[in-house]
């Protein structure tokens, strides 16, 4: 509860992005409060926020896929605006099979938009 007091105050004095991240444990709680301040507030509506969310682990293009729907489903706001993948561990092979798992979440309408999180040049 304090969480999402302390998340709608923010919301009333910010651009509306938010950043989330499945490492992190909060894509539930951030997406259940913008929706929460959604209900009370008419004047605004889902494009109004920018919620990212980020990939905990590249792995195989199934585990990514599966990943990410669960994120959309946790956090309830129907797509996520930006999802990242969080880092560049796991290979060449495991950073491509999970990017084009974010691909196809874009195709599927699930994902806006796709990008990378603390990677180098040689990356």
């Amino acid at each position: 509860m304090a969480q999402q007091y302390s998340l709608t105050s923010r919301i009333k004095t910010f651009d509306g992005s938010f950043d989330s991240a499945q490492m992190y444990r909060n894509e539930k709680e951030v997406g259940s409060t913008i929706l929460t301040f959604l209900s009370k507030n008419s004047q605004f509506r889902r494009e109004d926020f920018h919620f990212t969310s980020k990939l905990a682990a590249n792995s195989s293009y199934d585990a990514a896929r599966t990943s990410i729907k669960r994120s959309v489903q946790q956090c309830g706001l129907g797509y996520i605006d930006l999802f990242l993948l969080h880092s560049p561990y796991g290979g060449k092979a495991a950073r491509l099979a999970s990017w084009k798992a974010v691909e196809d979440a874009i195709a599927d309408g699930e994902v806006k938009t796709g990008g990378v999180s603390n990677y180098g040049v040689k990356h």
